[in-house]
């Protein structure tokens, strides 16, 4: 087997080799950002392992590497990047029931800590859905953050207006 094919394989075997991340150390621009080798996360047991297919940046991501947002967001680096995510669930602990190994998800990060331009994140159930077939790992990474808004505001209108439908 040649080389690059073993490492591939092991890679796939072994989550715990390093995995890459965009981070960075300090506020600015783009020019802030960075690729870095980081350990693969582990698990608690109501915890679930995603390994990334796609994520969004969306304003509120830049806002806070540029640091307009540093009341909230705190000045504690190094800081991922990233809220919105998708991908296939890796590893599941003990606890999770509503999903497996294999199942394809969407969902969020905490805002201020971010990390989904990584190659895995740790969700817990309450921070994911399943992704729907009929879309692609791309559409459901930028559903969450710009997603969430339209989907309150549709609840809101619905509660006191009944008739109308929201699609």
């Amino acid at each position: 087997m040649p080389q690059q094919s073993k490492t591939w394989l092991l890679r796939l075997l072994y989550p715990s080799n390093p995995m890459r991340k965009v981070m960075y150390d300090r506020f600015g621009d783009e020019q802030v950002l960075a690729v870095r080798e980081q350990p693969t996360p582990t698990i608690a047991s109501n915890q679930l392992l995603i390994q990334v297919k796609a994520a969004s940046i969306n304003p509120l991501d830049w806002k806070i590497y540029r640091g307009e947002m540093k009341l909230m967001s705190g000045s504690t680096f190094p800081k991922g990047v990233g809220i919105d995510f998708a991908g296939i669930v890796s590893q599941v602990g003990a606890g999770v029931t509503g999903y497996r190994s294999g199942d394809a998800v969407f969902g969020f990060l905490e805002v201020f800590t971010g990390g989904a331009l990584s190659e895995y994140v740790v969700v817990t159930e309450a921070t994911i859905a399943p992704k729907p077939a009929n879309i692609s790992f791309d559409q459901a990474a930028a559903l969450p953050v710009t997603g969430l808004p339209p989907c309150r505001l549709s609840t809101s209108w619905r509660q006191w207006a009944p008739a109308r439908r929201c699609s």
